[in-house]
């Protein structure tokens, strides 16, 4: 991924957020920004957010 398709956001769910939020996707923006691969802080980001829910119909 380029560097300049990569935005910075403090808070991805304002409100929300958690330490891993912030520690490991700030591990995962570098790595993006330096050509880095970073699963294992990819999973553990992804792992952490809760499910979006889609509204009853």
């Amino acid at each position: 991924m380029a560097a300049e398709h990569v935005q910075r956001r403090a808070c991805p769910r304002p409100g929300l957020a958690t330490e891993v939020d912030h520690r490991a996707g700030e591990l995962v923006l570098l790595g993006r920004l330096h050509g880095v691969p970073t699963p294992a802080c990819e999973r553990v980001v992804a792992a952490a957010r809760p499910p979006v829910r889609t509204p009853a119909k």
